[in-house]
C-alpha cells in the first residue's frame, strides 16, 4: 500500500511541479501587472490634476475677461448707437474737411 502510495506520488510530481511553476508564472505575471497598473493609475492621477489646475486657470482668466469686458460694454452700446444714428450728410460732411478737427 505505501509503495503504491509512493509511486502515485512519484508519478504525480511532474505535474506537480509543472503546476506550481505554471501558478509561480502566473503570480509573477499578476504582480507584473499589479505594479504597470499603479504606474499608470499615478500617471492619471497627474494628469487629472494637472487638467483640474489649468481648468481653474482657464475659469480665472474667463472671469478677469468678463469683468472686463462688463466694464466696457455700456461705452460700446453707446457707441454703437451713434454710429447707427449717423447719417449720410453727416458722413459727407466729415469727408469735405481738409484738415478734420482732432476728435475726428
Amino acid at each position: 500500500l505505501v509503495r503504491d502510495l509512493e509511486c502515485q506520488i512519484s508519478s504525480l510530481k511532474p505535474l506537480l511541479d509543472f503546476k506550481s511553476k505554471t501558478a509561480e508564472d502566473f503570480s509573477q505575471t499578476v504582480a507584473e501587472k499589479v505594479e504597470e497598473s499603479e504606474k499608470m493609475r499615478q500617471l492619471l492621477q497627474e494628469e487629472k490634476e494637472k487638467i483640474s489646475n489649468d481648468n481653474q486657470d482657464i475659469q480665472k482668466v474667463t472671469n478677469e475677461a468678463k469683468l472686463e469686458l462688463d466694464k466696457v460694454m455700456p461705452e460700446y452700446r453707446l457707441a454703437v448707437r451713434a454710429v447707427e444714428r449717423l447719417e449720410k450728410k453727416d458722413v459727407n460732411e466729415i469727408k469735405s474737411f481738409l484738415h478734420p478737427p482732432p476728435l475726428v
